[in-house]
């Protein structure tokens, strides 16, 4: 681990502590948990618990590729995740993913403006409000992400704070270690391992009424004495932003600077832009187009432009989708344009 990463786990660690220290002092007994005696921890009753879900069907088709077997599916299930949130106390709360367990973590907020959140957290980088990234432009290629993981997030620990309009969040966490077996490059999709930790910080500033800027930094050793940076910036509005209250509208990107490969230094890139209208209420219109570039010093099919044209509306509670994704291929172009639909519910 290089120097500049154990200074700054360590310098978070300690923020986590400080913060910790600022809590009523107690002494945690086993005993008083297993009878019920302590006046501190009391027992959390149900109404301290919540549930949530999604629960989807989907029907993709592959429209220029000949139906079978690994191509088109009749109905399939992506999401099953029954979510549970938990306020253990007015300061400490549960909040995690329990099915597929994608991501859980605690979080503690010693006073109204600090957060101190800890487990296999989201990674505080660019906009994931959904919990995904779209760098590139679709969220998705063969089932895995396109410049991050479909889902990011590691064991880890961020320290966030509030002030006048904007969230700094500084975090350590896993850090991105795999290789790809047959480049020997870096693959920022696979998950991190306990072998590097990365440290990074985002700043999210809502100065500008249903507007919001993100810049966002990260940095490991992938490999013993070999640099990882990323960055990035995002931006996103809201129906209502400038008085526009038909459109919203966001987009961002991200440059990945890998260092130590025998080829020589290189960079992963990925963009995205979207605009949505409600002009045809209660059916919203969306449009997002992004391109990734997984090595600048060389084009392969992995680089790749995305072009996706959706419509959305809800029934009840239930939310129908339908969207037509365009994939394009720099090189050697694959007929994997997809249409899908999806009923979905979120609880």
């Amino acid at each position: 681990m290089s120097k500049a990463i154990f200074w700054m786990s360590l310098f978070v660690s300690f923020l986590f502590l400080s913060s910790v220290a600022l809590a009523e002092e107690e002494e945690f007994q086993l005993d008083e948990v297993q009878e019920n005696k302590s006046s501190h921890h009391p027992m959390i009753d149900s109404s301290q618990f919540r549930l949530m879900g999604r629960l989807d069907l989907t029907s993709e088709i592959y429209p220029f590729t000949e139906k079978n077997a690994d191509q088109n599916h009749e109905f399939e299930t992506f999401h099953y995740f029954i979510f549970l949130k938990m306020k253990a106390s007015k300061k400490t709360s549960f909040f995690g993913e329990i099915i597929s367990q994608r991501f859980y973590y605690v979080v503690y907020s010693p006073s109204a403006t600090t957060s101190i959140t800890f487990g296999k957290i989201l990674v505080p980088f660019g906009n994931n409000e959904h919990f995904h990234h779209f760098y590139g432009g679709v969220r998705t290629l063969g089932g895995k992400g396109v410049l991050f993981p479909d889902v990011w997030a590691e064991n880890g620990l961020n320290v966030g704070w509030s002030f006048t309009n904007n969230k700094i969040d500084v975090y350590t966490v896993n850090g991105a270690t795999a290789v790809d077996s047959t480049t020997q490059k870096l693959d920022l999709n696979e998950s991190s391992t306990k072998e590097s930790q990365a440290v990074g910080f985002r700043l999210t500033n809502t100065s500008i009424s249903k507007f919001e800027i993100l810049g966002s930094y990260y940095f490991t050793e992938w490999q013993m004495g070999q640099s990882l940076n990323i960055v990035g910036g995002d931006l996103k509005s809201d129906y209502g932003f400038l008085g526009m209250h038909q459109l919203r509208f966001g987009m961002g990107s991200a440059f990945a600077f890998v260092d130590g490969h025998p080829d020589g230094s290189y960079r992963k890139s990925g963009d995205y832009i979207y605009i949505a209208t409600n002009l045809l209420n209660p059916v919203e219109l969306k449009l997002r187009y992004g391109t990734y570039i997984d090595d600048n010093e060389v084009e392969t099919e992995k680089d790749t432009q995305g072009l996706v044209v959706s419509l959305s509306t809800a029934i009840d509670v239930i939310r129908v989708s339908a969207q037509y994704e365009f994939n394009y291929e720099a090189i050697n172009e694959v007929e994997n344009d997809l249409f899908r639909i999806m009923a979905a519910l979120d609880f």
